[in-house]
């Protein structure tokens, strides 16, 4: 009797046994955040932040260099300002052109003011002239932003194959001139959530 017991038992152990092996996960290891440099942005300028492209931000400081209309109209030129771009509507081979016009670039939309045109930069100047109260220095008729709404903080495999919290970014696109929060991720990968870093001026052109 006691062996037929034993035999039976081992036969229902065997399944059991199978069954825990096939159900069997591999140790999974959980990294505390990965905290992106933010720059020290607590003490931040528009230099040390970042726009969607990754490249650094820097505002253009406005230089007051405005010129005056009947000024300009003495002077008969197609660029009246001197900032390298010629006048819109102004005919280089007309009478208002002279040699020093020769090899201007196009699109000057403000020819009083050496600070709008084309070519420039992102900037906390405030809104440009005759811009429709934008804040329109680079001559195309729209406001663009530097700084987007770029947080998205998430669980992430990091590169010692350990899962971590990621992500940093602005929490929101904020008006010309506005103050823009910067936020990094902090947490492990079920807690992963934004921590505020700092603020800077919303920069535009």
């Amino acid at each position: 009797m006691t062996r037929r017991r034993l035999l039976a038992l081992g036969f229902m152990t065997a399944p059991i046994v199978g069954v825990a092996v096939a159900c069997s996960f591999p140790d999974v290891d959980f990294a505390p955040a990965a905290v992106p440099d933010s720059g020290n942005l607590g003490d931040a300028t528009t230099s040390d932040a970042e726009d969607n492209d990754g490249a650094p931000v820097e505002s253009a400081v406005r230089d007051g260099a405005t010129i005056d209309a009947a000024e300009c109209a003495l002077r008969k030129r197609c660029d009246c300002d001197g900032d390298g771009y010629r006048a819109i509507g102004c005919d280089a081979g007309g009478p208002d052109a002279d040699a020093g016009d020769d090899g201007l670039k196009e699109g000057d939309c403000d020819d009083l003011d050496s600070f709008r045109n084309p070519g420039q930069t992102y900037t906390d100047a405030g809104p440009s002239p005759d811009g429709g109260g934008k804040w329109d220095w680079n001559c195309d008729g729209i406001e663009e932003r530097a700084y987007k709404k770029t947080l998205n903080c998430r669980a992430e495999l990091l590169a010692n194959g350990v899962l971590g919290c990621v992500g940093s970014g602005y929490v929101e696109e904020s008006a010309c001139g506005q103050n823009v929060e910067y936020d990094v991720c902090t947490g492990g990968p079920l807690s992963c959530k934004p921590s505020f870093s700092g603020v800077l001026i919303q920069v535009c052109r």
